[in-house]
């Protein structure tokens, strides 16, 4: 329906929908929810990218493992959430979290709406592929268990299912709704629009508690100490907090439902968006966290001990912890350390037991 206007009104200060009732369109407003938006997506990309890396050179460095699968998938969705931020940045400039009654209908070419409207799509795309990543790292973790392989199997099978039809509908979207035509598309208009991504965001929680879930099934039967065990209740208590930003995420959404202040509305969303895929990224990164601290500590202590060896101190003048590690011999040809082999990482662990549990013929029941 068009937008009706006083005769005489200059094509410049037409809005891109008519402004509340009482108001008047302020194309100098400032963007209230831009600079939140700002840091924290500068924030937890920066975060996310330190986990990333902490996470290969656990895998690439201390423990030379081969490059799987899921760290190809990891390291794509990476790279996606960096696109998403970015243009997230460039956005702004459009007119991004801006009521649209405060933006100009002459500055919105279909080029620029396309770039707006592609965020969604990129997001759709990087929680897929995060989801993949996590599916295949318990695939290659728990492979000996025929329960865990049929989870994954599902898991896949139930992730690919609901992203395929709402990744049509956004691609649809970017084609249809980026000119003047999109007043009149019904895939277009806010109704519409809300009610598919409150459905797709309804089923993306199912499938990431059903995700979480899996390893909670494998671990059940696997006896270890205490302090490990609250290890691993500290990781699954942030798989936990990411299912939250999930759950959140789609309140928002259904309380945003048919709003047709979609600038403003999104980039709300988007905050809840950022923490999302940034905290899914890092949850699946959180498994090679010990033995990144592992070796950090024995070289730490191993350096300790060198810088002690050259200034000429004894223990007995130093004081040093009690549980310190001995040290590795001395090479005989030279005064480096003699190469020792990287401690066995906590994947590698998993997946022993996992293999000792298949051998032995018991598998935890649910």
């Amino acid at each position: 329906m068009a937008m009706k206007l006083p005769p005489g009104v200059p094509i410049e200060d037409i809005p891109l929908i008519p402004p509340p009732h009482g108001q008047k369109p302020d194309f100098n407003a400032p963007a209230h929810a831009v600079k939140s938006l700002v840091i924290l997506n500068a924030v937890w990309l920066a975060l996310m990218i330190t986990v990333v890396s902490i996470r290969f050179i656990s895998r690439q460095l201390i423990s030379k493992q081969k490059f799987a699968l899921d760290d190809a998938l990891c390291l794509i969705a990476t790279a996606g959430s960096i696109v998403h931020s970015a243009l997230l940045f460039a956005n702004v400039k459009l007119g991004y979290g801006q009521h649209m009654y405060n933006v100009r209908l002459i500055s919105m070419t279909p080029q620029r709406l396309l770039q707006i409207q592609v965020v969604e799509t990129i997001y759709v795309v990087i929680i897929y592929l995060v989801k993949l990543s996590i599916l295949a790292l318990f695939y290659r973790l728990f492979n000996a268990s025929k329960s865990a392989r049929i989870l994954v199997y599902f898991g896949l099978a139930f992730c690919t299912i609901i992203t395929i039809p709402f990744f049509g509908v956004a691609v649809s979207r970017n084609v249809r709704c980026n000119g003047p035509k999109a007043l009149s598309e019904p895939v277009c208009l806010a109704k519409t629009t809300s009610l598919t991504t409150v459905i797709y965001s309804a089923l993306n929680v199912v499938s990431d508690f059903y995700i979480l879930l899996i390893p909670i099934r494998q671990l059940q039967g696997l006896h270890m100490q205490r302090r490990r065990k609250m290890g691993l209740i500290v990781l699954f208590m942030v798989g936990f907090v990411a299912c939250g930003m999930s759950v959140i995420r789609l309140g928002f959404l259904a309380s945003e439902y048919g709003i047709g202040d979609q600038f403003y509305s999104i980039a709300l969303v988007s905050h809840f968006t950022t923490v999302e895929i940034n905290l899914a990224i890092i949850c699946s990164c959180l498994v090679f966290f010990p033995s990144f601290i592992r070796t950090g500590k024995t070289s730490a202590e191993s350096a300790f001990r060198y810088l002690l060896s050259k200034t000429g101190k004894s223990k007995s003048q130093v004081q040093i912890p009690d549980d310190y590690e001995q040290p590795p011999p001395r090479s005989s040809r030279s005064g480096d350390w003699q190469k020792f082999q990287p401690p066995t990482t906590f994947e590698e662990e998993l997946q022993d037991l996992g293999n000792a549990r298949q051998v032995s013929g018991k598998d935890p029941v649910l």
